[in-house]
């Protein structure tokens, strides 16, 4: 189970198109691989754009992104993605693994 939305470019311009509501995300590197899930429970837009301030994200090139009803859960649509993701490639998305620390003790950006 993944998000099986269109890719789309990870840019202000892209994101800003984004509906207003809760959903679930990934967020894939250039060669659009998941590289890390999310979910919001108010606005996917407004996460996605805190992600791009991020030098975690770095390396991110793509985002696909799903709305959920009413009904349902964020968190527990994540969580859904999250096992899906370890089942079919044996470990967490690279973003969600805490990185290594560098010689000055600071954590430096998987991608």
């Amino acid at each position: 189970m993944s998000i099986r939305n269109k890719s789309w470019l990870f840019s202000e311009e892209y994101i800003s198109k984004v509906p207003e509501g809760a959903g679930v995300y990934e967020l894939c590197n250039m060669n659009r691989e998941v590289v890390f899930i999310g979910c919001s429970k108010s606005s996917i837009a407004s996460r996605l754009k805190s992600h791009k301030k991020t030098k975690k994200c770095i390396g991110v090139r793509y985002f696909r992104y799903r709305r959920i009803r009413l009904d349902e859960d964020a968190e527990e649509e994540k969580k859904k993605l999250i096992n899906a993701h370890i089942k079919k490639h044996g470990k967490l998305p690279i973003l969600l693994i805490k990185p290594p620390k560098n010689i000055a003790g600071e954590y430096t950006p998987w991608l």
